[in-house]
């Protein structure tokens, strides 16, 4: 596997300047005397006009197939994001763009319930989805507008969209178990247990998957179960199934990454079990599903006797084994048959952008930074950069990129 030159295409600008005439001189001072005095924006102040702290851009809603959507934090012109990213004068507000095009703008702060954490975003069918909570409550917001609000403070660890409805799985802060809600509405919830962070719509369904321990005469025991539209299933595993890595309910089938005595991981659905591969060298240390509409199993594996770890990706029975000292993967995104997966810059090592089975050096002075800045529009691989010492972000593909005119990260991609 060779690192490929990203090729980077830049756009130029073409400055026409023609000599004014002396006899105009007046009219531009008197000109620039009377925007003074209608009270000039000063330079770096949010020019948009907000209505209740949201601003809605004039292709708002026009969204199209293939349309690649972005999400970032954006920061006044000048301002040093990378040093002081959580200060509340900052000014900071939250953009989402269609294919480079702001479409809509959110003020961020205690006062508009938007956080800046990234992990409290995303978008779903060109939406954006926000989470809030000020200790108490947690509200929900549709594209700057609230849809949810709910007493106890929660982390919201999936949210989907279907039917209307809003789905989520929570996590108390600082506490344990779970809540899965409809609308805000509880449906289940448990005061304990393993939450798969899998939430997965077919047909109009919602599962999840989650384990609890549950004390019997012969000892503590670890029951595994499938949840469809709110009704709880007990999964029945078999006696050689030593540990269970990961459960996902994909398609309609619940899947399972599973360890056995002398094999793993192991992926089972039903009675059909595939092995990944098993290294003799190798040490499992963590097994998950990947992100993405897809199946595909992300394994992380520690070579025995050092402190050196790689990462394998299996899927449909195909495997990579992605490895480079001193690094391991950031993210994976599958969609289909396909995959993408980064790897961020380490140890004085560029960052590797791996398209499949094509792998690309990352551009210098630029890093992933989250999980969810990966998507795939009509077959191109998308993946949003942001810059390592606190510049302007990228969206990449393998034949070039584009820079977005805001001052901060991509917290992710649609």
């Amino acid at each position: 596997m060779t690192n490929v030159p990203v090729s980077v295409t830049n756009g130029s600008r073409l400055l026409l300047y023609f000599p004014f005439l002396w006899s105009m001189r007046n009219l531009v001072l008197l000109t620039l005397l009377l925007l003074s005095s209608c009270g000039l924006k000063q330079i770096g102040e949010d020019v948009h006009s907000y209505s209740d702290g949201v601003w809605y851009g004039p292709s708002y809603g026009r969204y199209m197939s293939g349309t690649c959507h972005a999400l970032a934090l954006d920061y006044p012109k000048g301002y040093d994001w990378k040093t002081d990213p959580l200060n509340d004068d900052a000014g900071c507000g939250l953009v989402m763009l269609a294919d480079g095009v702001p479409v809509l703008r959110l003020k961020t702060g205690p006062e508009y319930e938007v956080s800046r954490d990234l992990l409290r975003h995303r978008i779903v069918a060109g939406r954006l989805y926000s989470d809030y909570t000020d200790g108490t409550t947690t509200v929900i917001k549709e594209d700057g507008r609230e849809r949810v609000r709910y007493d106890g403070a929660e982390e919201i660890v999936c949210l989907e969209v279907t039917g209307g409805s809003i789905h989520t799985l929570g996590r108390p802060e600082g506490g344990n178990g779970f809540v899965y809600r409809v609308d805000g509405e509880p449906v289940l919830t448990r005061e304990q247990g393993i939450l798969y962070p899998h939430l997965d719509v077919h047909e109009g369904s919602v599962s999840f998957c989650f384990s609890s321990g549950v004390a019997k005469e012969n000892g503590y025991h670890v029951c595994h179960y499938r949840v469809t539209d709110g009704r709880v299933a007990l999964v029945e595993t078999a006696d050689d199934i030593v540990k269970v890595w990961d459960m996902r309910v994909y398609a309609g089938d619940l899947h399972m990454a599973v360890s056995l005595p002398e094999e793993s991981p192991v992926l089972v659905c039903g009675d059909r079990r595939e092995s990944v591969g098993y290294f003799n060298s190798l040490d499992l240390v963590s097994c998950s599903f990947c992100d993405g509409d897809g199946l595909c199993l992300w394994t992380r594996f520690l070579h025995s006797g050092s402190n050196l770890m790689s990462d394998i990706l299996w899927m449909g029975g195909d495997r990579w084994h992605m490895y480079r000292l001193g690094g391991t993967l950031t993210a994976v995104h599958v969609d289909g048959d396909v995959f993408g997966a980064v790897m961020n810059p380490a140890s004085g090592r560029d960052g590797i952008i791996f398209d499949s089975t094509r792998a690309c050096s990352m551009p210098q002075g630029y890093a992933i930074s989250s999980r969810n800045v990966m998507a795939r529009k009509d077959s191109v691989l998308h993946v949003g950069l942001s810059h390592t010492e606190g510049g302007s972000p990228v969206i990449w593909r393998p034949d070039g990129m584009d820079t977005l005119r805001i001052n901060g990260p991509i917290i992710c991609l649609q």
